[in-house]
């Protein structure tokens, strides 16, 4: 009995030294998080002024409701219902802005801490709360006050709800996120290959379904429904650059920015042949899987953003969580992104074409990785997460 009680003991003092690291590692995240944040906090990028805060200017003036009687601003409606929710509380447009885009750091991490629960992997707290940390999300958060972080935030769930087998969960989740931006189509050749793989076809009707029931509060209050299905269409032809991304252009649109319609034709080309070889041979960990598809179409695709890799960032971010041996497709895709944020910021082209490289490289690695790599949990009947000892060595 004695050696029981012993054992019980040291069981307890173990899972008690456990518990203090875990509190002491959230208090050093979230007091570095927000010291982070209030340092970056009064940065105001260019484009705070010259829409968004028109926008909320808008929505101040004739009221949160009555603001989508008619369309206004750039962005779909999900983001402006965030705006128009938070608009009531008088703070600077400032503040708004940059408390609207705190709450998509925070949906992220949440979503990050799924997607790890869901590859059989006990440390998810640990990975959520540092994922608040990775560099290109804060400077897309706290620094620039963009909101991408919730379409992104979305598209992992959908990608952990691919995980563990739920391909309707994983349909809805991912049309949630193209209603929120458009950009959320990077994760579309993920899903379409899970949809197959399990063959449910009827999952593709779910993402418009989920898009047309977002925007009925809009419609609802007098924003036209033709509009609300194309603004998509509208926001693809705001930009006539060619690239501002870390991608295959980077080189290309440093030299010249607007250049023949046959070589944006001969883009557009390429990815449909790189989606349809990714269909055909649709990697079996979902993971590496998920990413591939959040770097092919940035990589490939012209008129790309800066930004735009962030779901990139946080998949590669969840790997060495996952599987061993991943932690450099991390780093170099990392540095590519924050390279170009900088890029954009400084108006150095000249550093997005350094970025491109170091994305160019990752990329490399997570088609090595795909190719190579175990199942990790898509065939599993029962819809249940693969055990932690099933990851990939």
């Amino acid at each position: 009995m004695s050696d029981d009680a012993g054992t019980e003991q040291g069981a307890a003092r173990t899972f008690s030294r456990a518990k203090t690291k875990a509190r002491l590692l959230a208090l050093q995240v979230v007091a570095s998080a927000l010291l982070i944040y209030a340092a970056l906090w009064r940065f105001e990028a260019y484009d705070l002024p010259h829409a968004y805060y028109l926008w909320l200017g808008h929505i101040r003036q004739v009221g949160p409701t009555q603001a989508f009687a008619a369309p206004f601003g750039d962005y779909s409606p999900p983001y402006l219902y965030l705006l128009a929710a938070i608009s009531p509380f008088g703070l600077s447009p400032l503040n708004t802005i940059k408390t609207v885009s705190t709450g998509a750091a925070i949906l992220m991490a949440l979503a990050l801490r799924r997607l790890v629960q869901s590859a059989g992997v006990p440390k998810s707290d640990e990975a959520a709360l540092l994922s608040l940390l990775v560099p290109s999300a804060v400077m897309n958060s706290a620094l620039l006050g963009q909101c991408d972080g919730y379409w992104v935030g979305l598209c992992l769930f959908a990608v952990a709800a691919a995980c563990r087998g739920r391909v309707f969960a994983m349909a809805a989740w991912a049309g949630l996120a193209f209603a929120f931006k458009a950009q959320a189509i990077f994760i579309a050749p993920f899903c379409i290959g899970v949809v197959l793989q399990h063959r449910r076809l009827e999952a593709v009707l779910i993402p418009p379904a989920i898009y047309i029931l977002v925007m009925l509060p809009a419609w609802f209050a007098g924003w036209p429904m033709a509009d609300l299905l194309t603004v998509y269409v509208r926001q693809h032809g705001l930009f006539e650059w060619l690239s501002t991304a870390p991608n295959l252009w980077a080189s290309v649109g440093y030299f010249d920015q607007f250049p023949a319609r046959w070589v944006i034709a001969s883009a557009y080309l390429a990815t449909a042949i790189s989606v349809a070889v990714y269909l055909w041979r649709f990697p079996k960990a979902l993971v590496p899987a998920a990413l591939l598809s959040a770097m092919m179409l940035p990589w490939l695709l012209p008129k790309m953003h800066e930004r735009y890799l962030l779901l990139a960032d946080m998949l590669a971010f969840s790997l060495p969580w996952i599987m061993q041996r991943t932690g450099r497709i991390f780093v170099c895709i990392q540095v590519g992104s924050v390279l170009s944020i900088f890029a954009w910021i400084t108006s150095l082209p000249a550093l997005n074409i350094i970025a491109s490289l170091f994305v160019g490289v990752g990329l490399i690695s997570v088609v090595s990785l795909v190719r190579t790599s175990a199942n990790d949990g898509l065939n599993r009947d029962d819809g249940s997460p693969p055990p932690a000892d099933l990851r990939t060595r």
